[in-house]
């Protein structure tokens, strides 16, 4: 029997079978960012697009917050809405102070600890072989290094000169691999609300129907040479009608 060929697509899709990954983020980094840029990012299509090489078995979320925030506050409506993504499990814990009343990093709370724990739990089970992590802070790096001795691949995910949200030089180093996100690649993602989207669909609209398209159908464009043409001859005719030619 003849061997069978694979086409790039077969390819693609037959890595992505073969490799399974698990989305580590660190939520207080990933809200920041979207502060940062001024923008709501649609998180749901966001993960697809960063794992759309993988197979993404879940995603994990860790937050810390303030333990006497309101719970109607915008930012516990958010993370209530990642629990409906699909394999999104949300794990939120408590942001303290220190004894300056300062707030002690989202790394340094039980939430990232728990993040810490998880992947190295996720890599000593041999649940994946990618590992996706969108953080910056450098005490993420005993977790790393001890994925990678299970056989993990960790991909490092984060923003592109954002300023203080750049990670540190040394999680970088330690990481596999690194994929960056500049603005114009969350900008893509920006979430619009159902009134928006019908707003961006008449600006539409109007572009379509604008006065340079006088035709009945609005994808047909008349050129200008023909319009002056037709109404040349439409003033013609009219005339000799009026002569009685």
């Amino acid at each position: 029997m003849g061997e069978i060929k694979l086409t790039e697509d077969d390819q693609f899709f037959k890595f992505k079978r073969q490799n399974k990954a698990l989305l580590f983020i660190d939520g207080n980094y990933m809200i920041n960012i979207s502060r940062i840029l001024s923008i709501k990012i649609d998180m749901e299509n966001l993960f697809d697009e960063l794992s759309k090489e993988f197979f993404r078995q879940k995603t994990y979320w860790y937050s810390a917050l303030e333990s006497n925030l309101d719970r109607s506050n915008n930012t516990f409506r958010f993370l209530d809405r990642l629990h409906y993504i699909p394999r999104t499990k949300v794990y939120i814990g408590r942001l303290t102070r220190n004894t300056q009343g300062h707030f002690l990093s989202a790394l340094k709370t039980d939430a990232g600890i728990a993040l810490s724990v998880g992947m190295v739990e996720q890599a000593m089970l041999k649940e994946c072989d990618y590992i996706l992590l969108v953080a910056g802070d450098p005490q993420y790096i005993p977790a790393v290094r001890t994925a990678q001795r299970y056989g993990c691949i960790v991909r490092l995910i984060v923003p592109k000169e954002l300023g203080d949200l750049r990670p540190h030089h040394e999680l970088v180093k330690v990481a596999d691999e690194k994929f960056e996100m500049d603005s114009d690649f969350l900008y893509g993602f920006e979430y619009m609300t159902e009134s928006q989207y019908y707003e961006e669909e008449d600006k539409e609209d109007i572009v379509l129907l604008s006065d340079e398209d006088e035709s009945e159908d609005p994808t047909v464009v008349i050129p200008t040479e023909k319009k002056d043409d037709d109404q040349k001859q439409s003033e013609t005719l009219e005339a000799q009608i009026e002569n009685g030619d």
